[in-house]
């Protein structure tokens, strides 16, 4: 047959064809375009196996030298110093690892039949890879030469694929053929070599043109570029639809990726360094788009793993830019790995949108499956087998279609929609009117009923959220509550929510107290008046509890309020977690203004004194009342403070805060973040209730429920909260005498004017204990536990005193919790061993 090289060779001679006869030559080219085996009759050399006629192959031998020298060009034998190699691809780094030198010689032999030197046929050579710096000899003579290298280093690399050059007829001899390849670079470079599998055989150059070609992957990669590009202009006019903007990326990083590796910028002279850096920049984005998109299509959201998954690629990205050439293998292979793993985030994802019916998600698996086993064999081709053969840009081009396929349906279903909604907009409309009518008036009946029972709510919270207290006291209570649910009942307005506020007076050990709570119930409207409702009754049922008892011998103030906190706590509990409430709850001592209480995860206190506001708190360890988890026996804490007088606290919840200031650009409400704001609020005005209310109305919006409950110390005859030097002297003077007794009740007396002293009542605990009264001695040092849960020495104080008591259980529960202060203090040590021994004379 006539090869098409003696048909090149016609034409460049200078043969002018008539018109018949170009007609006839483009007959003759669909022909070789369409059935090329036929037109080719140089049998193929292989320069990586060598088989016999009866197929029997082995490796074909190539040698390796660690430097190069003009001569071995030129020379016809094998230089004896050449490692043999007979497996590709042929690494640099992996044969010579330790190696400094950046000049390699490659060489092998090949016999060539008459037919390769016969007057008109167009051999060559194809490479299937090669990098980085090389010429290509054959029989001494230059066939190919591409890259420059200077002063030991790389300053224009062209290493590519699937590289082919035509030879000359005269480069050949018969018998036995040399071809040397001279390579330059980096031996650390993993790509320095010959770094595919196969590839390496000389033909017919016409033929290896033909087979080369790669048209199809070309169509297929500006399908890409119009595909992205047609779905970017779907997201710019229709903005809420995301999952076009996600595809269009996907899609846009798909055609970069494919056209660095086509080979088109090699032709075109680019630096490969460059054109490699982009293929593994675009490659990188390709997965976390991709699984961007599927969840913004099935779900309308992006899921935590791939948010993760695009820092962590476009921090690698981040690397190819900036990383040298010799260390991109291990960023690539660091993505191999995620993109390993990421597979199975995919196909998680396709089993939460097929389990919620996700007719996309269907339709697409079949086709993402076969993706995936393409990607995951082309990946593992890439790290282990070398072959450069690229499976997956088929399936994907299928799977893309795919996804275009289900795009354009919604597409086109959402066009249809809006089709019919045009054609029958009048009857749907009066259709939709008279179920809107239909449904206002059954909105309009449920509205009714539920403002009914709002109002009963109402109605039973009204007493709870009350105010007793004797008007002449020198502590004066002020409250104001409101509601951000505003309802109609009868004509009337009226509010409900979830904030409440209560004062009563009460006696403990023959004093007097205020008691006070202002707590906020989660939940808005009728939810959160269950929560106040619920607080409301308790409370007042503990308040009714201790007038009953009043007139026994009572509880110390802290212990009233832990066990207030700890009967609320068991009674929301009760709701597992579905109710919960924030408080300030606590007690007054109206004689002392001397205030105890306790902060749930409310608002801080204020203190308004001197014209200037700060806050009581700087921090709280008490959670909501209600909440499940277990609390550390180190977090409650009674707070205590002494009010001077004209003293002022104000105790409010959030809705104090929670202010609307404003929208921002994109509509959402600018909630204030400043709790200091209420400070200045405060100060402007000077403590006044109602004034407070109207100036936090001008700052903004309400968005919560507003409470305050307002504590004001006036004490006409505080001169007599001035206790007497004497009793402590004399206190110290009998406890130095070992009269325990005498020195227990004079500090008990001088804690009733100074009951902010803690040490006053340490020392009476322990002039308690020593006289031998450990019930009272435990009473002293609770009271202390409870202001100070981290005061090691009554600690210490409170275990030897329930040992003294028999009551080993509470005993070794304080024990536990002074060694989590200090496991190696020798006094806990020895009590450990008197509560042991102790435990087993009872045992």
């Amino acid at each position: 047959m006539k090869s098409l090289s003696f048909l090149n060779s016609f034409i460049n001679k200078g043969i002018f064809f008539s018109i018949r006869n170009r007609f006839s030559l483009l007959r003759i080219s669909l022909l070789i375009f369409f059935f090329p085996i036929t037109i080719f009759s140089i049998e193929r050399i292989d320069l990586v196996t060598d088989c016999n006629e009866v197929n029997n192959c082995k490796p074909h031998v190539w040698h390796l030298e660690e430097s190069f020298n003009v001569e071995s060009i030129q020379s016809e034998s094998i230089h004896p110093n050449s490692i043999k190699v007979e497996k590709f691809p042929i690494l640099i780094k992996k044969i010579f690892p330790a190696t400094s030198s950046s000049d390699f010689t490659l060489s092998t032999e090949f016999t060539v039949s008459d037919e390769y030197i016969a007057d008109g046929n167009l051999p060559g050579i194809s490479i299937g890879a090669i990098a980085d710096v090389y010429s290509i000899y054959l029989n001494g003579r230059l066939i190919g030469k591409e890259g420059i290298f200077q002063d030991g280093k790389s300053v224009y690399s062209r290493y590519g694929k699937n590289l082919k050059y035509p030879l000359s007829v005269n480069y050949f001899k018969k018998g036995k053929n040399k071809l040397v390849i001279h390579l330059q670079g980096n031996p650390k470079f993993y790509l320095t070599g010959l770094f595919n599998a196969n590839g390496y055989y000389l033909d017919d150059y016409n033929k290896i043109l033909v087979e080369t070609r790669d048209r199809t992957g070309i169509i297929l990669i500006f399908l890409y570029l119009f595909v992205g590009a047609y779905h970017l202009f779907l997201f710019i006019k229709r903005r809420n639809e995301k999952y076009n903007l996600f595809f269009s990326l996907f899609t846009l990083f798909t055609f970069i990726y494919m056209l660095t590796r086509s080979g088109i910028f090699f032709e075109y002279g680019w630096d490969s360094t460059i054109v490699y850096r982009m293929e593994l920049g675009s490659v990188y984005f390709i997965g976390p788009f991709l699984g961007i998109f599927l969840e913004n299509l099935f779900f309308g959201r992006i899921g935590l793993y791939f948010r993760i998954y695009f820092g962590l690629c476009s921090f690698l990205f981040i690397s190819v830019l900036v990383l040298p050439q010799t260390l991109l293998e291990y960023s690539l292979r660091f993505w191999q790995v995620n993109a390993l793993i990421s597979f199975g985030f995919y196909f998680y994802t396709f089993y939460k949108a097929i389990k919620q019916k996700s007719e996309s998600a269907k339709r697409l698996f079949v086709g993402f499956t076969v993706l995936i086993i393409f990607t995951f064999y082309d990946i593992l081709d890439s790290i282990f087998f070398k072959t450069g053969v690229s499976l997956n840009r088929y399936a994907f081009f299928a799977f893309v279609i795919g996804i275009v396929a289900i795009l354009a349906d919604r597409f086109l279903n959402l066009h249809q929609t809006v089709e019919d909604l045009n054609k029958n907009l009048e009857n749907k409309v009066q259709t939709r009117t008279l179920q809107l009518q239909e449904s206002l008036q059954e909105i309009k009946l449920l509205k009714e009923q539920q403002d009914g029972d709002y109002f009963l709510t109402t109605l039973i919270i009204e007493p709870l959220a009350s105010k007793l207290i004797d008007k002449n006291d020198p502590v004066d209570i002020k409250i104001l509550t409101h509601q951000k649910k505003k309802f109609e009942f009868k004509k009337q307005i009226h509010e409900i929510g979830g904030d409440i506020c209560i004062a009563e007076n009460i006696f403990l050990k023959g004093r007097k107290y205020t008691a006070f709570v202002n707590g906020d119930a989660m939940g808005k409207s009728i939810q959160g008046a269950g929560g106040a409702l619920a607080l409301g009754v308790v409370f007042k049922s503990i308040l009714s509890r201790t007038k009953l008892f009043s007139t026994r011998d009572s509880i110390f103030p802290e212990r009233w309020i832990k066990n207030a906190y700890q009967e609320l706590q068991s009674i929301f509990e009760s709701f597992d977690g579905s109710m919960m409430v924030s408080v300030v709850m606590g007690l007054i001592d109206v004689e002392l203004g001397f205030i105890y209480f306790v902060n749930a995860e409310h608002p801080f206190c204020v203190l308004y004194r001197d014209k200037k506001a700060t806050f009581l708190e700087t921090e709280t360890s008490i959670r909501k009342i209600g909440m499940m988890t277990a609390q550390s026996e180190f977090s409650f804490k009674v707070n205590t403070f002494k009010l001077e007088s004209r003293d002022i606290v104000l105790i409010g919840s959030d809705g104090r805060d929670d202010i609307k200031l404003g929208v921002d650009k994109d509509g959402n409400r600018i909630i204030n973040e400043d709790e200091k704001l209420f400070l200045k609020t405060v100060e402007e005005a000077e403590g006044e209730l109602e004034k407070i209310f109207a100036l936090t109305q001008n700052i903004g919006e309400l968005t919560d429920d507003f409470s305050l409950l307002k504590i004001e110390f006036n004490d006409s005859y505080i001169s007599k909260a001035q206790t007497n030097s004497s009793d402590l002297e004399k206190a110290v003077e009998y406890f130095h005498k070992k009269e325990y007794g005498k020195a227990a009740e004079l500090y008990s007396r001088s804690l009733f004017l100074l009951p902010d002293n803690k040490d006053i009542l340490y020392e009476a605990a322990k002039c308690y204990q020593l006289s031998g009264d450990y019930e009272l001695a435990a009473d002293y040092s609770e009271r202390l536990r409870l202001r100070e849960p981290m005061h090691l020495q009554n600690l210490i104080l409170l275990i030897e005193i329930y040992l003294e008591l028999k009551q080993n259980d509470r005993a070794e529960r304080i024990l536990k919790l002074a060694f989590y202060l200090d496991n190696e203090n020798t006094k806990l040590l020895a009590l450990q061993k008197q509560l042991q021994s102790q435990s087993l004379v009872n045992g």
